[in-house]
């Protein structure tokens, strides 16, 4: 693209990728304060939204995606439709992804240091941790599951951050299937069993994804599809027969068991959740290596992005507990071009592929066919912003990348300033187009979606303070939740007009009402909820004990109260003889989201004590 595009409130400013579903874009917007915000679009092509099935799941997902606020997972800015497309703003990140860090390492014949790549590993587990037990403002479960954790959906930030990506889509991206086949090869790789079989998934799928993950960190093998449930059990049996200990004997045989923990078929023989396997894991860097961080990663993103990943690794002798600290630059000087080119090599066993270099590259796709440029003037600092040309078909990971690297000095001390040079680098030739570039081009072919003309510019409001007493979980715009950011809290990113307003808090009854907001000017929600006042019925086993709420006897089990209140916390106590107290809080959380329902709480009393000792003979 050769000039900026006007897309809603975002400009945007160079085409990153193109695939089945979507277009990725660089985009700026103005933020309430004038600043230029740097975002990622991700505009879904008009085929996929006219998709009833796709569309529905889009949105829900992007609902739920745009409440994960966490270190580990990219921010989720906004979603919407603008003209005939669904799309989603996202955090941008300076850096690449792990597909095509490995890449990089395949070509150098270099080997990721396993304790950096179970530090990658536990920062995935944090992230997904997070989101696996979200829940709403009722205190209900959300249920979010990745269904899509692949190096392509794992970013590695300048500063050695590890950042997930693309929460929720792929749900919606695996059920709509297209025709082409193997378009979702990449993505089956990771899939756990049930996946495949088109099971009920819950969050241990995305516990069997990372132990994938790890497996081919560990190893530099990467494992073939399985395609169908016919083929998940020769895949897995072919990673058993080479364990990562197999390949390099400087890995622990503990840590294999841990890898195949996770990759077990059935999800109830797997860590349970993210946090048992991370501390498992944890395990491992806590005796071996305490040096892996995130500044450690920082350094080794560096080094191999800049070739030097070999000879780094040659000279440090390199050994499973000892690697990272050797990764901390020692200030050499740069100065080269440095070309990353994609290989693949399958093994004999026909279920493993080796990274390493000696292959061919995979056949490319047709490019995607140009967009039409608007020509509608865009704001002054973005249209002068350099723009470049994406590369063809926007596969970073399969395709070919120069990167220029300017002279700097790695030293320790200087780690940092010297990131600034690289990443430059990195962000003007492309490589920060890591978004889904590997997951999205992999069904071949797909045209790019281009605007009919020049897009209408939408108006949006100031920043909308909120003065709302209690404090409300969620406010509700049209009916999508907004989330308020800062103190004092407000909201950002509301397009100007009259608009439908819902406020939800737990124990208070919601207000809903219309407001209309003033383009470019900031906007006021002032309301004052009215405390909840619901039905509780208390029933226990056995019935008959004594009800105590708040230090006060107020009857016995099973009794149901009229008018109570909903909007603070409760403390119960059930007493009955030969029983233990049973104490527990009913909290503003725990009532229905629906005001009229009641709520219902039944308890089961444990009997005190136990087997009666036996009695002791009488003397005579």
């Amino acid at each position: 693209m050769n000039q900026p595009i006007p897309f809603g409130k975002y400009t945007l400013t160079e085409r990153l990728a193109a695939g089945t579903f979507a277009e990725i874009f660089r985009a700026v917007t103005r933020t309430a304060g004038g600043t230029n915000l740097v975002v990622v679009v991700k505009r879904i092509l008009p085929e996929a939204s006219q998709n009833p099935e796709f569309s529905a799941n889009f949105l829900e997902e992007a609902r739920l995606a745009s409440q994960l606020v966490h270190p580990n997972i990219a921010r989720v800015y906004e979603w919407g439709r603008h003209q005939d497309s669904f799309f989603i703003a996202m955090e941008y990140i300076e850096g690449t992804n792990l597909a095509s860090l490995e890449q990089s390492l395949a070509e150098q014949g270099a080997r990721f240091p396993p304790t950096l790549g179970i530090y990658v590993a536990c920062e995935v587990l944090k992230g997904l941790g997070h989101a696996h037990t979200l829940k709403d403002a009722f205190g209900n479960p959300l249920g979010i599951v990745h269904r899509g954790v692949n190096p392509p959906n794992i970013v590695l930030s300048s500063t050695g951050e590890v950042k997930l990506v693309d929460f929720g889509l792929a749900r919606a991206a695996f059920r709509v299937r297209p025709t082409a086949p193997g378009a979702f090869a990449s993505q089956a790789t990771y899939a756990a069993p049930e996946q495949l079989r088109h099971q009920a998934v819950d969050h241990r799928a995305d516990i069997f994804s990372v132990g994938v993950v790890l497996y081919e960190i560990l190893t530099g093998q990467k494992l073939r599809s399985a395609g169908d449930e016919a083929g998940i059990q020769g895949v897995l049996a072919a990673a058993r027969q080479r364990p990562p200990s197999r390949v390099h004997p400087d890995i622990p045989v503990e840590l294999d068991e841990a890898v195949f923990a996770a990759m077990a078929e059935e999800p109830t023989l797997r860590p349970q959740n993210a946090e048992a396997l991370r501390e498992r894991l944890m395990g491992f860097l806590q005796r071996w290596d305490r040096q892996a961080d995130a500044e450690a990663l920082s350094a080794f993103l560096v080094d191999t992005l800049s070739g030097r990943a070999r000879s780094h690794q040659q000279n440090a002798r390199f050994a499973f507990g000892e690697a990272t600290s050797q990764w901390m630059a020692r200030g050499e000087n740069l100065e080269e071009l440095v070309k990353l080119t994609p290989s693949q090599k399958e093994t004999a066993d026909g279920f493993l592929q080796d990274f390493g270099p000696g292959a061919a590259a995979a056949p490319e796709p047709p490019a995607p066919a140009a967009p039409v440029v608007s020509r509608e003037p865009a704001p002054s600092d973005a249209a002068s912003a350099p723009l470049m040309e994406a590369p063809p078909r926007g596969r970073f990971s399969t395709g070919e990348t120069v990167m220029a690297v300017e002279a700097s000095g790695l030293g320790r001390g200087r780690l940092w300033k010297n990131l600034a040079w690289v990443l430059g680098a990195l962000a003007l030739l492309g490589l920060a187009g890591y978004w889904f570039a590997t997951r999205l081009t992999a069904g071949a072919g797909a045209t790019a979606a281009a605007d009919a003309g020049p897009a209408p510019v939408e108006k949006y409001a100031g920043e909308i303070q909120l003065k709302v007493t209690p404090e409300v979980a969620v406010v509700l715009i049209d009916g999508d939740p907004y989330r308020p950011d800062g103190n004092p809290p407000k909201l950002l990113g509301v397009r100007a007009g009259t608009h439908r307003v819902r406020l939800v808090s737990p124990g208070h009854l919601p207000w809903e009402g219309e407001l209309t907001f003033v383009a470019d000017q900031p906007g006021l929600i002032e309301q004052t909820l009215s405390p909840r006042k619901g039905k509780l019925t208390l029933k226990s086993d056995p019935p008959g004990a004594d009800i105590f709420i708040d230090n006060k006897k107020v009857g016995r089990t099973p009794k149901t109260f009229e008018g109570f209140e909903a909007h603070r916390e409760h403390a119960v106590v059930l007493r009955a003889k030969k029983y233990k107290d049973l104490k527990f809080k009913i909290e503003r959380t725990d009532w229905p989201e629906d005001v009229e329902a009641p709520l219902l709480l039944e308890k089961k009393l444990e009997r005190a004590g136990g087997a009666k000792p036996p009695k002791k003979p009488r003397g005579r």
